[in-house]
C-alpha cells in the first residue's frame, strides 16, 4: 500500500484498497446465479425477454447515471472549478 500525497505535499496515510468483485466468495456465487438465471429466462422465455429489452436500455440510463458517478464528479466543467475560483463562460 503506498501513500497519498495531498496538495501541499504532506502524507495522508496508506491509501486503502477496496475488494474487487470476483475476488470475493459472495461476487462469485452472484455472478454464477446472475448467468444462469439469464441463461434460463433466454432459453424458455425468449420473446418475454426480447419484448423487455428496449424497456430495460431505458430503464438503465438513470441508473447508471445514479450508481455509476459514486458521488464525485471527475470529469467536464465541474472537476476544473476550486473553492473561490469561477469559470467565465464568455470567453469561448
Amino acid at each position: 500500500m503506498g501513500h497519498v500525497k495531498g496538495s501541499n505535499g504532506a502524507r495522508h496515510g496508506p491509501v486503502q484498497r477496496h475488494p474487487i468483485f470476483l475476488e470475493d466468495p459472495f461476487g462469485i456465487v452472484a455472478t454464477l446465479l446472475a448467468v444462469a438465471t439469464s441463461v434460463y429466462l433466454c432459453m424458455t422465455h425468449k420473446d418475454h425477454v426480447l419484448a423487455l429489452l428496449p424497456y430495460a436500455f431505458l430503464a438503465a440510463c438513470p441508473l447508471l447515471h445514479m450508481f455509476m458517478q459514486g458521488g464525485t464528479v471527475t470529469g467536464g466543467i465541474n472537476s476544473k472549478l476550486t473553492k473561490g475560483s469561477s469559470i467565465d463562460f464568455r470567453s469561448r
